[in-house]
């Protein structure tokens, strides 16, 4: 499951790098993860945090 999330947003950065939206050349690590408190869902990603400067 872990692998299907980091496709999806795989495919979700290229296309924002497609619109223009993202800078062409970004090679985020992402990182998929189990949430630490059930509370906040079952996964977590680290991919807003990593593009948060590069986007602006």
């Amino acid at each position: 499951m872990k692998d299907t999330i980091r496709q999806l947003i795989q495919q979700a950065l290229d296309q924002l790098t497609a619109d223009g939206t993202l800078p062409a050349g970004l090679t985020p690590d992402i990182q998929v993860e189990n949430t630490k408190d059930r509370s906040h869902g079952d996964f977590a990603s680290n991919i807003a945090m990593m593009l948060a400067k590069p986007a602006g």
